[in-house]
């Protein structure tokens, strides 16, 4: 967590209602003030382990850090803002204990708003995105099509683990945010099998302090990141002419976004760039629009000035 704590102890309060018993917890401080130290220690449980960055590591180390710490069989990320149902762990864990070929078990997820209503309308269009409304219970048929195409598997707040399975060591801090996406897509990678199970067992909060609602110039870097590291996976080689075609599209996206913050420059280059990996409408109109005057560039839209 990062110097949130408005919805930390509801968060930690969905882990202690847990079911299966035997887990272990570790709270991730990376805010460099110890900002949730008391709400940790509050809960007076001694299977709750309060770890403090000494300096802001960002938001993929930290999670490597208390990857790295943790002693448990399996792995589940939950982040601050989110709950579990009180059978989540239960439920996923039944499936890794009973084929050791499985290395992620993954469930559906309800939408709720910053006071806790669960939102059913946002909830089944969520379902729907994500490509997990269709999906029966058991083994994902394609795992590295599904996370790739879809981005299917709720790793950050709706996922179990094996914990040998997490290559930690690839956890950089290049992939930022999209850690959860980066890790999904590893272990997809790495020929074991994800099972899914059709039940909304956590809660996703959507509010306004919300990091996917922050819109940023760099934010595409993390997901370029991962797109160029996949294309030289041999395990993704038939996802190559996807992955290309994805690259380009959010180098589009970085380029728009650069527009966003009028750093006309950086937009031009990712244009130019976008052009070059898949020549299209979309890089050159983006290109054109960066050489009007900002003024028109304001018309249009797609400054924040």
């Amino acid at each position: 967590m990062y110097n949130r704590l408005t919805f930390f102890s509801e968060a930690l309060k969905s882990v202690e209602a847990q079911t299966l018993r035997d887990y272990e917890v570790i709270v991730a401080d990376d805010s460099g003030t110890g900002a949730a130290r008391a709400a940790s220690l509050a809960a007076n449980d001694p299977r709750i382990r309060y770890q403090a960055n000494p300096v802001s590591l960002g938001v993929a180390l930290s999670v490597r850090s208390a990857l790295m710490e943790a002693r448990g069989k399996y792995i589940a990320v939950l982040n601050d803002d989110d709950v579990w149902e009180p059978e989540f762990l239960a439920r996923l864990a039944a499936p890794l204990e009973a084929d050791t070929g499985r290395v992620l078990a993954f469930c559906d997820h309800a939408i709720m708003d910053a006071d806790g209503r669960i939102d059913e309308r946002a909830s089944v269009r969520t379902s729907e995105r994500f490509a997990r409304s269709s999906l029966r219970e058991g083994n994902i048929p394609d795992p590295k099509a599904f996370v790739l195409r879809h981005n299917g598997v709720p790793l950050a707040m709706g996922a179990l683990v094996r914990a040998a399975a997490i290559p930690s060591e690839r956890i950089v801090g290049d992939v930022a945010g999209a850690y959860d996406f980066w890790i999904s897509s590893l272990l997809a990678g790495s020929g074991g099998d994800f099972y899914y199970v059709p039940a909304r067992l956590t809660r996703y909060r959507v509010h306004g302090g919300m990091e996917t609602n922050r819109r940023d110039p760099e934010k595409t870097r993390c997901l370029a990141f991962i797109a160029r590291s996949l294309l030289s996976e041999p395990a993704f080689v038939e996802q190559r002419e996807f992955l290309h075609r994805w690259l380009a599209s959010l180098t589009v996206r970085a380029g728009r976004d650069y527009l966003y913050f009028d750093r006309v420059a950086d937009a031009r280059q990712s244009f130019r760039s976008a052009f070059r990996m898949s020549a299209g409408w979309k890089p050159l109109a983006g290109y054109l629009v960066s050489m009007a005057p900002a003024r028109l560039r304001r018309v249009a839209g797609v400054t924040g000035a």
